[in-house]
């Protein structure tokens, strides 16, 4: 319609437009109103028809050094069309500059402008975009989704960081590290053992980026416990990934040492491994071992075996002792040792084993045991009784039961339900297997049991028995008794003082008293005790020493004035000489020169005193019992009895005696004399007296020597 139009405008038809122009003229608003529309309608269809994809890229992954195109096809396109990477632009020429392996392939009419990359690198893994820009008429611009590269990278040949050969000891542990590096992505390691079974247990792995952050390392590593199995076998570590399906490999070769592996047999057996009495057994101890075997033992019934024996033993005469005997072979090596056993099944002819005699109560139900050793297993058990066969089905007086008792044993019972004297007799046991038989007479006695007045006899016996060893024991034991008191017992004397007496004699040294007690076996317990009223006494009522109370001392005493106690002599009981000779002599041996007018005090142990016969007699009323014949040279020796008091008893013996400071003129002395029976007992004797009397030559100077008892 527009080129129609335009046609009516044309030059060529000036003349016929000139002529007709008043005739049209009224038509040209029309034409105009046309034209307008159609430029209108133009406009209208060309701003529908915008630009826009076609085809978009997709990720797609790429083969390192392999080629990769990635589509964009465009419709009605007006604005400017590129790629970018990672959102940078790589132009808008189909022939990319700077980008040598880059070009944009298609044609424009097609609207084709996909990317096309040679020799892809790792440098190309990133993502895409296809764009196209805005039209001259204000037309928008257009952008493709992004498209993904993944540049795939197979994995470097895997390495096996212990070598190609590793030596084990059977179930020692052993790591074995597998590692491929150089994948993108990580690569897959598969462990394969020798049988081509993959290994998945006791297997970790781990993955490592590289430095360049792009590909990996991946680390493999195989716990195994190498057992006999794996000796001389060969390990494979496999690796691969998705940029190359064919896997690469490492190997390994295993060496194992392991202890022996023992498996003995017997080289002359017959069926079932059953060897026959009396022929000759030869025992194999095969053995499987890493290091080859190196030393052999052999046991019988945990005994060891003599001989030089290595792989095989050799029984030569087999007997029905080796049945069921056990043969242990030992074998060691470096790796380690083990053991293995056998036990030997010897076929014999039966052999019974029963008793010949057996016992049975008439009227119970009896049993009659037939047991015999047979291996094999008896094929025949067959009773007899008085020569005549038994059977069980046809007679109902018997049973028979079988039963298998370890070691080849076979026993059988002969049971009679109800005995009674004609069951009683011979019986015949008889026993067949392949190898021969055996029988055995077996004696059946009547049970008897034993009269009531034997056993009442028995009972009563034993009865006696004890009680008369219990009774011998209650008398040794009275007896044992009687004797421990009879030791343990003594007489008590209980000794009571008066309260004539002074507290200090109570308590005073009992090494000053000096009795004579009787008593029949030669020892006597004193018993001492002390009341608020009653005080101890002792048979001859003489004071107990005690302490002395000692006064406040003064330099003016004239008790300080000696030094020891033999210097101090008693007014009251001074020493006397009688004739030339002491009368009294004190408890301690000295020796006492006889001089004349010697009456002085010597402070030392050993005095002289000048004897005054008449003081002596009367002071101390010594008797004189006569003038003893005087010899020349000799010391007449007089008879004293010492100071008494008024009851007749030796003041010297008491505990006041010799001792100033437990005199008291308020103490009087009893007059009684203290003997264990007054009537008939008289005092004791004085303890010290004149023994001998010693002549000693000299000029003139006569000793005396005194002996305290």
């Amino acid at each position: 319609m527009a080129t129609d139009l335009l046609r009516l405008r044309s030059p060529g038809d000036d003349s016929e437009f000139k002529n007709r122009t008043v005739t049209r003229r009224k038509r040209w608003p029309d034409a105009c109103i046309w034209i307008l529309l159609a430029d209108i309608l133009f406009v209208g269809c060309h701003g529908y028809q915008e630009q826009r994809f076609a085809m978009e890229p997709q990720d797609q992954s790429a083969i390192l050094g392999s080629r990769v195109t990635l589509p964009c096809r465009v419709e009605n396109k007006i604005g400017s069309l590129q790629w970018t990477k990672d959102d940078f632009g790589l132009g808008t020429h189909r022939n990319l500059s700077g980008y040598e392996r880059y070009s944009m392939i298609g044609s424009d009419e097609e609207g084709d402008y996909s990317l096309d990359i040679r020799d892809v690198t790792l440098e190309d893994d990133g993502s895409y975009q296809c764009q196209v820009s805005s039209g001259l008429n204000g037309e928008p611009a257009i952008r493709s989704r992004y498209a993904q590269l993944t540049v795939l990278v197979a994995p470097d040949p895997p390495r096996i960081l212990q070598g190609a050969f590793i030596d084990a000891i059977e179930k020692q542990p052993v790591d074995i590290e597998c590692v491929s590096e150089g994948g993108k992505p990580a690569a897959e390691i598969t462990w394969v053992d020798g049988n081509q079974v993959v290994i998945t247990k006791n297997v970790e792995s781990r993955v490592e980026l590289l430095p360049d952050e792009q590909r990996y390392r991946t680390r493999s590593v195989l716990r195994l416990i190498p057992n006999k199995d794996h000796h001389n076998q060969t390990i494979t570590c496999q690796a691969q990934n998705t940029a190359d399906r064919a896997y690469r490999m490492a190997t390994v070769h295993i060496e194992v040492k392991y202890a022996p592996k023992i498996k003995v047999s017997i080289k002359t057996a017959t069926v079932n491994d059953k060897i026959p009495e009396g022929s000759e057994a030869r025992i194999r101890c095969l053995v499987d071992a890493n290091p080859l075997a190196q030393i052999y033992r052999w046991y019988l019934n945990g005994n060891p075996v003599v001989g030089d024996y290595t792989d095989e033993m050799i029984i030569f005469n087999v007997s029905r002792k080796h049945n069921k005997a056990v043969v242990k072979c030992e074998v060691s090596n470096s790796a380690g040792m083990n053991e293995a056993s056998l036990t030997l099944n010897v076929t014999c002819a039966p052999k019974i084993l029963s008793n010949r005699t057996q016992m049975g109560a008439e009227g119970d139900r009896v049993t009659v045991e037939c047991e015999a050793l047979s291996v094999p297993r008896p094929d025949d058990i067959r009773w007899f009784f008085e020569g005549r066969e038994i059977s069980a089905i046809h007679d109902p007086d018997y049973a028979t039961v079988e039963e298998s008792l370890p070691d080849g044993i076979v026993k059988s019972s002969l049971v009679i339900r109800a005995s009674q004297s004609k069951h009683f007799g011979l019986y015949n046991c008889s026993v067949t297997n392949e190898y021969g038989n055996a029988n055995a007479a077996i004696i059946l006695k009547p049970l008897k049991s034993l009269p009531l007045f034997i056993i009442l006899i028995g009972v009563t016996s034993g009865i006696i028995v004890f009680s008369g060893f219990v009774i011998l024991l209650v008398m040794c034991h009275r007896r044992r008794r009687k004797k421990t008191q009879q030791m343990n017992e003594k007489p008590d004397v209980t000794v009571t003082t008066g309260d004539m007496y002074k507290e200090s004699d109570r308590s005073s040294n009992i090494s000053d008293l000096k009795l004579q007690l009787p008593h029949s076996d030669g020892s006597y317990d004193l018993e001492y005790t002390s009341s608020d009223r009653s005080d101890s006494k002792n048979p001859a009522g003489l004071p107990l020493a005690g302490p002395v109370p000692l006064p406040s001392i003064r330099h003016d005493d004239p008790m300080l004035q000696f030094r020891y106690s033999n210097d101090y002599s008693d007014p009251t009981y001074a020493d006397t000489y009688f004739k030339g000779s002491l009368t009294r002599s004190i408890d301690t041996a000295s020796t006492l020169p006889l001089s004349a007018g010697n009456g002085s005090q010597n402070n030392s142990l050993q005095r002289t005193n000048k004897p005054d016969e008449t003081d002596a007699i009367n002071n101390l009323g010594l008797p004189v019992s006569g003038e003893a014949p005087q010899a020349q040279g000799q010391v007449p020796v007089y008879a004293q009895t010492g100071p008494k008091n008024n009851s007749g008893v030796d003041l010297r013996y008491a505990a006041t005696y010799g001792n100033p400071y437990l005199r008291n003129s308020s103490i009087g002395y009893n007059n009684q004399v203290h003997t264990a029976k007054p009537a008939s007992t008289p005092a004791p004797p004085p303890y010290s007296a004149v023994r001998n009397s010693v002549a000693l030559p000299g000029n003139g100077t006569q000793t005396t020597q005194a002996t305290h008892v």
